[in-house]
């Protein structure tokens, strides 16, 4: 696919890296220490896209963020970082670095995702706008979100901290 990355370093907490990956891998990262994973460097052209699970299977019951590399060189985003502060809920949130964007999805429904994020960010935006069971939120520092109307729970867990599964491309 032409919006895979060539490859995608694990680094630990002091950018050491952790071991190397060239292709999606649904099943469990953990016995490779990717635990431990702080962040990823992406190697790859223009436009390649990594998805980061914070659970095995590409599931989506738990955080995931993927991340579109927008300059030519290698990227280095910090996945066990807040992508949003504060306590939030459930739901998509998007933003914009000077080298990547990144949406940021925190425990939603698998069940129409996997169809959906294959159109884009535009036609992930165009839907949750039309569901009833989204709201909109702006999170200023160009942070848009879209949280659910169904669940009033929220946490400041709004990161990716125990990478299981990586997927390459859309």
């Amino acid at each position: 696919m032409a919006n895979e990355p060539n490859k995608v370093t694990l680094l630990d907490q002091s950018g050491n890296p952790l071991f190397s990956v060239a292709e999606s891998h649904h099943e469990s990262l953990n016995n490779k220490g990717s635990e431990k994973t702080r962040s990823i460097r992406i190697e790859g052209p223009v436009n390649c896209v990594v998805t980061c699970f914070d659970d095995q299977e590409f599931r989506m019951g738990q955080n995931s963020v993927q991340i579109t590399k927008i300059v030519g060189g290698p990227v280095v985003v910090p996945i066990a970082q807040n992508f949003v502060q504060g306590q939030q809920k459930n739901g998509v949130f998007m933003g914009t670095t000077s080298t990547y964007k990144w949406q940021f999805n925190k425990a939603i429904e698998q069940k129409w995702w996997n169809t959906l994020v294959t159109g884009g960010w535009e036609a992930v935006k165009a839907w949750l706008t039309s569901e009833k069971v989204y709201d909109y939120v702006s999170l200023g520092g160009g942070v848009d979100g879209y949280v659910s109307k169904l669940n009033g729970s929220t946490s400041d867990n709004n990161h990716v901290d125990n990478l299981s599964s990586i997927k390459f491309g859309i």
